[in-house]
């Protein structure tokens, strides 16, 4: 048999929202293919194990525990390489009408990229440490014949889709050398920026649009570069 331990279920909420939780611990490695993804948004966390994804252009991302899973429409096909052992998950679609509302809300959404994307993004190490302790208390979470737990269970989901929309706008795609190459030299481009133009009134959000790197990326890197919190420059000139 490919496991030993299987347990998987879904939740739809009142306000569209679908939980999905998955455990098991697999015997031996297993390849997953996956062919279509509806119209929605899904942001997933592991909480134990890891996996390598591949898309149909032969993009690999790579995930750990504690990274959060971005799908956002349909990507393409896309396979998972799953190794044996624990496996956990915890994954929440958003549907299309809550995320436009939280567009119409002024709620920046950039982190969760163009349609039919998908990415592995690893937030900072304690907030990473928060959203699988919470994906854990999930998990473990017992809702048959039990109305109160099921109450519990819908108020744990939206703390972690609160949660996740906030740490996604300031982690970093996870497992691709090239993507840390790409965010380095975008890092160098905007530096670059402000050292020729420091008499200009830039802030960081012109500079994001012109280094071609979301807003929160760049305040984040800038931040890990030279220990300055990029968000005291947003509506002042940087330098």
């Amino acid at each position: 048999p490919y496991t030993t331990l299987f347990r998987s279920d879904l939740h739809q909420f009142g306000n569209g929202i679908l939980l999905g939780r998955m455990q098991c611990r697999l015997a031996q490695t297993l390849d997953a293919h996956y062919q279509a993804f509806p119209d929605n948004v899904m942001l997933g966390i592991m909480v134990h194990g890891k996996t390598r994804t591949l898309s149909q252009s032969n993009r690999q991302q790579l995930g750990q525990e504690g990274d959060i899973f971005l799908r956002h429409a349909d990507p393409g096909a896309m396979r998972s390489h799953i190794p044996d052992g624990l496996q956990a998950s915890i994954s929440i679609d958003i549907p299309r009408s809550m995320l436009d509302t939280l567009n119409e809300q002024g709620v920046d959404t950039q982190f969760l990229g163009k349609r039919d994307s998908h990415v592995i993004l690893r937030p900072n190490g304690h907030m990473a440490d928060v959203v699988r302790d919470l994906g854990q208390r999930i998990l473990t979470l017992h809702t048959e014949h039990a109305l109160l737990n099921r109450l519990a269970l819908e108020s744990l989901s939206l703390d972690l889709l609160v949660k996740l929309l906030s740490c996604g706008a300031s982690a970093l795609p996870a497992g691709s050398a090239m993507a840390s190459r790409r965010w380095s030299g975008a890092l160098d481009d905007a530096i670059d920026i402000l050292h020729t133009e420091w008499d200009q009134p830039l802030t960081i959000a012109c500079l994001a649009r012109r280094a071609g790197i979301n807003e929160c990326y760049l305040k984040t890197l800038f931040r890990q570069r030279t220990g300055a919190d990029g968000d005291q420059h947003d509506d002042e000139h940087p330098g």
